[in-house]
Parts: structure tokens; C-alpha cells; sequence
């Protein structure tokens, strides 16, 4: 009986055994499926946090290109208007300096009549 006995402890003690290989056969299975869930979680995320820089770097592109497109056309309306002062104070120049001219010309013409007479000696 001793024997069987001696046989039956080996046996339990075989179980163990193999309950725990079992055991660690399962942990290192749950281990990969873990790993390779972690990797598919990583691969999405480096996708969805490209996208978001790609989308990110084209609504960027747009709001630049709608400040620029601002500021040049704010630039253009600048030039415009002081193309219109400029053009303005051409036109009162010319004026200032027609009056200046009509108001002035009998005096001109008498002052250069005298310095032709004083050159031809009369």
C-alpha cells in the first residue's frame, strides 16, 4: 500500500505540475494577446494622431492663407486710397498753381515786356 500510496503523491504531484505549466501556457498566451492588443492599440493611435497633425496642418494652411489673402487685400484697399489723397491733392495742386498763374500772369508778362525793353534799350 505503501507503494501505491508513494504512487498516487507522484501522481498528484505530476497534476500540480502539469496544472502549472497549464497555468503558465495560459498566462503566456494571455501575455500575446495582451502584447499584440497593446500593438494594435499603439498602430491606431500613431494613425489617429497623424491624421489629427495632417488635419491640424491643413486647417493651419487654410486660416494662413485666409490671413494673408486679408492682409493683401487690406494692403490693396490701403494703396488705393492713398492713390485717391495723392490724386486729390494733384488735382488742388494743379488748381492751386492755375490760380496762382491766372492771378499772377498780367504781372508776369508786364515783368518780362520790361526786361526786354530794358535789354533793347527802349
Amino acid at each position: 500500500m505503501e507503494g501505491y500510496a508513494h504512487f498516487l503523491l507522484k501522481l498528484e504531484g505530476a497534476k500540480g505540475i502539469k496544472e502549472a505549466l497549464d497555468r503558465i501556457k495560459a498566462a503566456e498566451n494571455q501575455n500575446l494577446q495582451l502584447e499584440e492588443t497593446l500593438k494594435a492599440d499603439l498602430k491606431t493611435y500613431e494613425s489617429e494622431k497623424q491624421q489629427a497633425l495632417q488635419e491640424y496642418e491643413k486647417e493651419y494652411q487654410e486660416k494662413y492663407q485666409a490671413a494673408l489673402l486679408k492682409i493683401e487685400e487690406q494692403f490693396e484697399e490701403s494703396l488705393l486710397q492713398e492713390k485717391k489723397i495723392l490724386e486729390r491733392e494733384q488735382l488742388k495742386t494743379e488748381k492751386d498753381n492755375q490760380l496762382t498763374y491766372e492771378k499772377n500772369k498780367d504781372r508776369i508778362i508786364t515783368y518780362i515786356l520790361k526786361k526786354v525793353r530794358e535789354n533793347n534799350g527802349s
